[in-house]
Formats: C-alpha cells, sequence, structure tokens
C-alpha cells in the first residue's frame, strides 16, 4: 500500500506552514503538512487523513 518517510523535515526561513493536498500514495490521496514549532519542523497528515498511510518522521 506503501508509506510516506520524510526525514529532517525543514522549511524556508519565512514559510512556517506548507501542505501538500492531494499527495497519492499506492491507491489512496492525503494531505502532508509540515509546520514549524518553536526551532523545529514537525510533519502530520490531515486527521481525516490519519491511520489511512503510515507516516515515519526521522529527525
Amino acid at each position: 500500500e506503501g508509506e510516506i518517510r520524510v526525514t529532517r523535515p525543514r522549511l524556508p526561513i519565512g514559510i512556517d506552514t506548507l501542505t501538500l493536498r492531494h499527495l497519492t500514495v499506492g491507491d489512496r490521496a492525503v494531505d502532508l503538512t509540515f509546520q514549524r514549532v518553536g526551532d523545529r519542523v514537525v510533519a502530520f497528515l490531515a486527521d481525516r487523513h490519519e491511520g489511512l498511510v503510515p507516516l515515519i518522521v526521522r529527525t
């Protein structure tokens, strides 16, 4: 079915949130968001897509 792997998520200076909408993984489409939280950037799937596709984040 597939999975999403993110290694060391980063965002350019001045951009605090970025969402990739309708990202296709296998036969599913999900929204993947990167968000700056303090000095870190986190990645997560939209609530309605959580659990549909595994998301693996390595920092």
